[in-house]
């Protein structure tokens, strides 16, 4: 999150660290907890005057110490100084989606630290002066519960080529805690027998067979009705997991509280299995092209089980870019984590879906844009990237 504070004189806008010459007059760029992420597309301009007269000089004397704060205790990460003209902040509010003017919402100072306290706990007692309580609390803001129970569903129509190899790479997560919810979509050949056996020996799989051909984006929601993890992710059966993939995105929506998405960068495999590159998923402002679609998130991704509760289910009227779709409905209610190291491979081959369906997928995405971005003109929450590599082999 981007904090950028607007000055009593209403003349500039800056979001540097604090400056020992003038008390309180600039507000650091914060991010989040755990590893510091680079910057982030949510703009927020606020009132400074509350800010002021609330930190001030009674809080952080000198730069050097606000510095060591965020850097040292909290895990910030600060970025340098910006100097703005206040006309340039109205053209920016106007021309994009991703800056949040709140200069005319802000109700009253205590409002202003509410908002701030639910996003950064951490922050709010530090700047009541706990240094070692905003140590703790950091650290209970980043516990990793490895009994938090994640569900992976798998849909699937006649998978029975590569399906042993992703169903093996859910199954040897180096996160136990799992159900796979594998949705038979009424197959026709060996798929059956094949997840018969993972459910008579593994009483983490369960399987769902569906009594007609539904499709993909009805399979998934009946997957997701079953559901009953906290974190929810889908796969598909011809792809493959990282064996540390699942906690690793488990740990990042643990660490960061707010976000809603998280996803992260993919591999790129051939038929045989043979490496063709990497895939890096893009920043979510990506999802405004419909050139780029479903490549924004790409394959590998996680979000809450109160995230589906709010957003609903996928939609059958955008089938064959259903992920698109859905993608959107989050990231305009929810900050989304974008990690780059690549921890899922992507099978290319003739017979996938992406490769059936490619030329009806640009006109889906096309809609899709139409009603969040155009008509709708939502903005896209992002918390930035995250660089720093994950405890997974593979």
């Amino acid at each position: 999150m981007r904090l950028l504070v607007m000055t009593d004189s209403n003349k500039s806008v800056s979001s540097a660290a604090g400056d020992a010459n003038s008390g309180f007059n600039r507000v650091a760029v914060l991010t989040s907890f755990g590893q510091p992420v680079s910057y982030s597309n949510r703009r927020l301009v606020l009132p400074m005057s509350w800010a002021q007269r609330r930190l001030g000089e009674r809080t952080w004397r000198s730069r050097h110490r606000f510095r060591r704060a965020i850097s040292e205790i909290l895990g910030f990460d600060a970025a340098r100084r910006l100097h703005w003209q206040d006309d340039i902040v109205s053209n920016v509010a106007a021309c994009d989606p991703d800056v949040i003017d709140l200069r005319g919402l802000c109700r009253s100072k205590e409002w202003l630290f509410e908002f701030l306290s639910e996003q950064f706990p951490a922050l709010k007692i530090l700047v009541d002066s706990g240094q070692s309580s905003a140590l703790q609390e950091t650290a209970r803001w980043r516990k990793y519960d490895p009994d938090t129970k994640i569900t992976i569903v798998l849909p699937v129509y006649n998978g029975e080529r590569f399906l042993r190899a992703s169903v093996e790479s859910c199954l040897c997560q180096t996160h136990r805690n799992l159900e796979l919810i594998i949705v038979d979509d009424c197959s026709t050949d060996a798929t059956p027998r094949i997840i018969g056996e993972y459910a008579a020996g593994d009483g983490r799989v369960k399987v769902i067979r569906n009594t007609s051909n539904h499709g993909l984006p009805d399979s998934l929601n009946i997957g997701f009705r079953a559901a009953t993890g906290a974190y929810f992710t889908w796969t598909s059966d011809d792809n493959l997991y990282v064996p540390g993939a699942i906690e690793y995105m488990a740990q990042q929506l643990t660490t960061y509280p707010s976000a809603g998405l998280v996803y992260t960068s993919f591999i790129l495999i051939d038929e045989l299995g043979d490496r063709l590159g990497i895939s890096m998923s893009m920043p979510p402002t990506g999802l405004r092209s419909p050139d780029l679609g479903s490549a924004v998130v790409g394959a590998c991704f996680m979000y809450r089980r109160e995230v589906r509760d709010e957003i609903g289910e996928y939609r059958a009227k955008y089938r064959h870019a259903e992920d698109f779709d859905y993608w959107a409905r989050i990231c305009i209610r929810y900050p989304a984590l974008h990690y780059y190291e690549p921890s899922y491979f992507y099978r290319l081959h003739r017979d996938s879906l992406s490769s059936q369906h490619k030329a009806k997928w640009r006109g889906l995405n096309e809609k899709i844009v139409h009603e969040h971005f155009v008509t709708s003109r939502n903005s896209i929450h992002w918390m930035g990237p995250l660089r720093a590599r994950p405890s997974i082999q593979g």
